[in-house]
């Protein structure tokens, strides 16, 4: 349940992200910034995220960088991460 709106906008980026990834043209990579104050709904957007990629053709590979932040390593524990995902 969203109470305050924030999936119509998801699904506008989810459905620009599958359109140009889907593109003939596209040969790049791009970026979504999500900033926001604690508490403002961050991890709900990013938990819409999730169901809507999914529910086309994504895998999504959850990774908290801060949690790793402690690891000499931290990029093999997100290399793991995805290999376990694929």
């Amino acid at each position: 349940m969203d109470e305050f709106g924030r999936e119509s906008l998801v699904n506008a980026v989810v459905e620009s992200t599958n359109k140009l990834f889907n593109s003939k043209d596209f040969k790049d990579s791009y970026s979504i910034h999500l900033n926001g104050e604690w508490g403002a709904g961050k991890s709900s957007m990013l938990k819409f995220f999730k169901k809507e990629l999914e529910a086309t053709k994504w895998k999504i590979v959850e990774y908290n960088a801060w949690e790793n932040q402690a690891f000499n390593d931290p990029w093999w524990i997100l290399i793991n991460a995805i290999s376990k995902r694929s």
